[in-house]
């Protein structure tokens, strides 16, 4: 099975299937990303639900005891891997049902967002072509 890691290069990146992305520095170290951000490392892997086990594994904070720094924190590659390894690689079919769960949670969160994106937009739209309609009954 397919398992790289590697520190995140913004000119080397090629969009490859199996991608995801571990913030590496800051008050968010460990968190799972579907895009990159400066920062971060590159999960390259064939290991089915392993974005989930890395969201369950940063969110019950398994990875705080392993972050390290006094002025901006930051997770280690090797200490990243010796923690989320393990569990990736010995997820049980009984777990897998659980997966899918926050697999599709997580989609569920990602339309809900795009949603909320477009009422902004729709919003801002609204408030300039009233900002329209006022400035010509005032001028």
């Amino acid at each position: 099975m397919l398992w790289r890691v590697s520190t995140f290069d913004p000119l080397r990146h090629e969009h490859k299937e199996n991608i995801f992305y571990i913030q590496s520095k800051g008050e968010n170290a460990g968190r799972p990303l579907r895009e990159p951000k400066r920062n971060c490392f590159i999960i390259e892997t064939d290991y089915e639900h392993a974005f989930e086990i890395c969201t369950v594994l940063w969110i019950s904070k398994k990875y705080e005891p392993l972050i390290c720094g006094s002025v901006i924190p930051f997770l280690r590659i090797r200490d990243f891997e010796s923690m989320a390894l393990p569990y990736i690689k010995n997820l049980s079919f009984s777990l897998t049902q659980d997966m899918k769960a926050l697999a599709s949670i997580d989609e569920l969160l990602s339309h809900t967002q795009k949603k909320l994106q477009l009422v902004r937009e729709l919003k801002i739209s609204t408030a300039l072509h009233v900002l329209n309609k006022f400035d010509r009954i005032i001028y």
